[in-house]
């Protein structure tokens, strides 16, 4: 009524509006601090993503049920109302059991993919440079959708902004509580120690006490019953050329591989090629570049299925037309999200199934 009489005495006497309205702003900002109070006690919120459109269904058939029957029986709440009621509450929390996953988010002209397995995460990257602020709106948003309490690690694989910015927004967020997923760790390349470019970054981490691991080709990190294996780089530097320094590693899980390559390139790309890279699913590097993803590389990995993270319309020309045809050459499935919106491949026993946001699913063999 306040809000009302405030609206409407306001568009004659603004002095009068404001007087009215007072009360009514004391008694929004009241709620406002009692919802972040309950925010801050321990389980105070539960995070348990998106259902799926039947859970949706059976819950609303459910929901009608219960009222219905409430209504007929004009008396008060009973034990079946109560358990009817409970039911739906834990139809709406429950969820099956969900194999490992890799989404490639559209970011636009940027990088951001995320290593899923229940509730838990690792984020590779996360930036754009045509996206406004992609960690907001992109990619927290899917870690809410997906149900992310915990992101076990962030991997930076070079200090380039359109791989970056997002995460420092994701970090920010954090050190707000505005971020529903606690982080535990950063990873970034071993060289990166004494870089100041990602120093924004680092100095956001340190101030909410997540520890940052320092990576370098031979370390192995356990995620749920995948391994991550670093493979470059190693102990030298790179201070004219990021690029070639980024963190590449090898996601393996089972008879499943999947070969990560950030922005490599030049000499990087060669180290690389020295190791085992066989893989059955390749992150094209630096947004399928010309000077990166080499015949030597594709002759060394194998891949199967190969990953681009574009813009539309971005100014670089990504991915380039000699790159495309290198790829297609090797007999790789190419996807592009500058195409394919949002891709996400579930590592299933028999096979791939890679499923894209503007597209109908596709099933890869191994």
């Amino acid at each position: 009524f306040l809000g009302m009489a405030g609206g409407l005495a306001g568009m004659a006497a603004p002095g009068l509006g404001t007087l009215l309205l007072f009360p009514a702003g004391c008694v929004l900002k009241l709620y406002t601090s009692l919802c972040e109070l309950a925010m801050k006690v321990p389980f105070g919120s539960l995070l348990v993503g998106r259902p799926p459109v039947w859970q949706l269904m059976l819950y609303g058939v459910g929901l009608s049920g219960l009222l219905m029957y409430r209504r007929k029986r004009k008396k008060g709440s009973s034990v079946v109302c109560k358990v009817m009621g409970t039911a739906l509450v834990v139809l709406m929390v429950f969820r099956f059991p969900a194999p490992l996953s890799v989404t490639m988010l559209d970011v636009g002209q940027g990088d951001c993919l995320v290593i899923q397995k229940g509730s838990s995460a690792i984020l590779v990257d996360g930036g754009s440079t045509t996206l406004q602020k992609a960690g907001q709106y992109r990619i927290a948003p899917y870690l809410r959708c997906k149900g992310v309490r915990k992101i076990c690690g962030i991997i930076l694989t070079h200090p380039d902004r359109d791989h970056m910015n997002g995460l420092c927004e994701l970090l920010e967020m954090a050190e707000a509580g505005e971020l529903t997923s606690r982080i535990e760790r950063l990873m970034v390349p071993s060289w990166m120690e004494e870089n100041q470019d990602w120093e924004e970054m680092r100095t956001l981490a340190k101030q909410q006490k997540i520890s940052v691991t320092y990576s370098k080709k031979g370390d192995i990190f356990r995620f749920g019953s995948s391994l991550l294996r670093i493979l470059h780089p190693g102990t030298e530097t790179y201070p004219e050329n990021n690029n070639a320094g980024s963190l590449t590693f090898l996601l393996e899980m089972d008879n499943f591989t999947m070969l990560f390559t950030g922005d490599l390139e030049d000499e990087g790309e060669k180290q690389v090629c020295r190791e085992n890279i066989r893989c059955d699913v390749l992150k094209v590097a630096h947004h399928g570049s010309a000077y990166s993803t080499s015949e030597e590389l594709l002759k060394n990995a194998r891949p199967s299925v190969a990953l681009i993270s574009s813009g539309a319309g971005n100014t670089y020309g990504h991915p380039h037309k000699e790159t495309v045809e290198r790829l297609e050459r090797a007999g790789c499935t190419l996807f592009n999200t500058m195409e394919s919106g949002q891709i996400t491949l579930v590592i299933q026993k028999e096979g791939v199934l890679v499923r894209e946001f503007f597209r109908k699913n596709r099933q890869s063999g191994r």
